[in-house]
């Protein structure tokens, strides 16, 4: 009877009013057309000096050194359209779980507009990074919802079982429960994507959950890839940035602690309300 209390109870978290189907499909659909287009109407590399030399799969450090150059000046020729064209493929890898490409783009973002402008890190990779999270994470929510619920289920039952129990119990503070979840380290950022259409939050919901959760993670490799980018060659890491590196390790710790502490909050601020 307890089994089939649960069961009953798992059940109860699917959505009680999904969003319709076709407009989902068409929110898929118009948005791969227009990552499409994006990336199609972007001008070639060779259309900056050594473009056509770019090493698209760089194994030393001259190699990585050259790429950098040709990037910076295809930026300083086509800078917005290189941020669409970033902002494109950030995209679709978070559609299609690509592993580790979220934090490659982060960091080669970090690279390239740190010098855009006074402190670009923060003011264009930063924004860019988390929209592209957030959007990409939603593209991946349409996928999901539109295509495979049933193979989530089966690949990963237990997961999606302890995941649809997590939000059953904590129904009321769902929104904050994903936001925990995203900065957690220990829950693949693409398990949640492609499992929270099995759960009742609604995706705009979703959405922002992942726009506040990503933040964190944003900062840290956006930082990183702009400390790196100022680097000279033979020029040590901590020589100018111990103190910004203690500063982003602290901020990790946190993060990883960050999690626990929203939940302890909002359980205290709730068993007030109830009293």
């Amino acid at each position: 009877e307890e089994e089939e209390d649960d069961e009953e109870k798992l059940h109860r978290t699917a959505p009680a009013q999904e969003p319709p189907r076709t407009v989902v499909m068409l929110f898929f659909a118009a948005g791969m057309v227009v990552l499409f287009l994006i990336l199609y109407m972007l001008p070639p590399l060779r259309s900056v000096p050594d473009g056509d030399k770019f090493v698209y799969k760089p194994t030393t450090a001259r190699e990585l050194e050259f790429d950098k150059n040709v990037l910076l000046q295809y930026r300083d020729l086509h800078s917005e359209r290189l941020l669409l064209g970033m902002c494109a493929v950030y995209i679709l890898t978070q559609t299609f779980c690509l592993p580790g490409s979220g934090t490659t783009l982060n960091l080669l973002a970090g690279a390239l507009y740190t010098e855009f402008m006074p402190y670009g890190e923060f003011f264009v990779a930063m924004p860019f990074c988390m929209l592209s999270t957030a959007v990409g994470a939603l593209m991946c929510w349409a996928l999901s919802f539109l295509t495979a619920r049933d193979l989530v289920t089966r690949a990963f039952p237990e997961k999606v079982r302890w995941l649809r129990k997590l939000v059953a119990d904590n129904r009321s503070s769902a929104p904050i429960l994903f936001v925990s979840l995203r900065m957690s380290p220990i829950v693949p950022a693409y398990f949640l994507n492609i499992a929270a259409p099995l759960t009742p939050l609604p995706p705009l919901h979703f959405f922002f959950a992942t726009l506040a959760g990503c933040a964190p993670h944003a900062f840290v490799t956006v930082k990183t890839g702009a400390t790196l980018s100022r680097l000279h060659p033979g020029e040590s890491l901590l020589q100018h940035n111990l103190g910004q590196l203690l500063i982003m390790l602290l901020l990790a710790i946190l993060v990883c602690f960050l999690p626990s502490l929203t939940k302890r909050l909002h359980n205290r601020i709730v068993g007030q309300r109830d009293a």
